[in-house]
């Protein structure tokens, strides 16, 4: 017999196969990136299923993280790692931007373009704020996959 599923549920499901599929058909094959990609669009997916807590068959451990929970760490540790760079650099908005005028091909077209410069966020000393993102950058990334490697096989029903 067929258990009735929700209309998030149903919803939730037909979004996350398009995501999917969607990263599966615009993958080349020398990018490196894609199997991560399409990993981490899979665990968003199960952080959604287990939110939304319908048709869960595992059981929790009492005293130890759910399955949400570690999905919620393993997420938040993956986006620290990919948006680590945003603490170190970004846009000059004060700097008296350029500014050049180009045409577009096929269609000509004018278009503005400003010229904005990156500086350093956390230390103005470059060499001091570039060793401090590559710190921290490998501390995300060494902390990601060793979640992974800690709570990988906890994760299916």
């Amino acid at each position: 017999m067929k258990k009735k599923r929700s209309k998030e549920y149903k919803k939730m499901m037909k979004n996350y196969k398009k995501v999917l599929l969607k990263s599966a058909k615009e993958a080349e094959p020398w990018d490196y990136g894609f199997g991560l990609d399409l990993f981490i669009s899979h665990l968003t997916w199960m952080r959604d299923y287990y939110e939304l807590n319908e048709n869960v068959w595992g059981e929790e451990v009492p005293g130890h993280p759910t399955r949400l929970q570690i999905l919620n760490m393993i997420l938040a540790s993956y986006k620290d790692w990919m948006h680590c760079d945003e603490k170190y650099w970004g846009w000059d908005e004060t700097d008296g931007t350029d500014t050049f005028m180009f045409t577009t091909k096929p269609t000509p077209k004018e278009t503005e373009v400003h010229i904005r410069k990156l500086k350093n966020l956390k230390y103005e000393d470059d060499a001091k704020n570039r060793e401090a993102f590559k710190k921290e950058y490998e501390y995300n990334r060494k902390h990601f996959f060793e979640l992974l490697g800690t709570y990988i096989e906890e994760l299916w029903d």
